[in-house]
């Protein structure tokens, strides 16, 4: 779906990347923060960013980043089981974020 679309009905957008270690992702970020910027200025609602990218380190999330406070990126560890469970909770602008085993919890409901 598309923001530009939706606009005023939207509350999160998530973003999956995929990059390589090495790669520039530079330019990138210099085009989202100028949608970020235009977005929020649209919108009644601040509208969440999150940004989710793989890692080898642990889980981690950073918030205010770039200096935009609507803007989140998570760490997420590669190579695990199960995979990261992440809830959006847009009511209270919340994210959950669940390493654990909670796959087998569900599969044994």
């Amino acid at each position: 779906t598309s923001v530009d679309q939706y606009g005023a009905r939207v509350d999160v957008v998530v973003i999956f990347a995929n990059t390589g270690q090495t790669y520039n992702n530079e330019p990138f970020f210099d085009g989202l923060l100028k949608v970020i910027d235009e977005w929020t200025g649209r919108s009644s609602t601040m509208i969440q960013f999150l940004y989710i990218k793989q890692s080898s380190d642990d889980f981690r999330l950073n918030g205010n980043v770039l200096e935009r406070r609507n803007l989140f990126i998570a760490n997420v560890k590669n190579g695990v089981w199960p995979p990261m469970k992440i809830e959006i909770d847009t009511d209270v602008q919340k994210f959950s974020f669940d390493e654990s085993d909670w796959y087998y919890d569900v599969q044994q409901e």
